[in-house]
């Protein structure tokens, strides 16, 4: 999803978060990587089952962060 053009809404990744077998997810380039405070944060909240975001492995401090 790299690229994409995603606006800086949770509610886009709402929609991600019925996909139980998502572990790997790059959002790099989007508005909403970067428009988004404690974005890495706001979508572990939603999506607690990733293990890498934006090529980056996720890490426990941020799981636990995010909950």
């Amino acid at each position: 999803m790299r690229r994409n053009n995603i606006p800086p809404s949770l509610g886009q990744i709402h929609y991600l978060s019925g996909l139980n077998g998502l572990r790997t997810l790059n959002l790099s380039e989007n508005p909403i990587s970067e428009g988004l405070p404690h974005y890495r944060l706001m979508v572990l909240k939603y999506l607690p089952k990733l293990e890498k975001l934006d090529d980056i492995v996720v890490t426990y401090q941020e799981h636990e962060e995010a909950k």
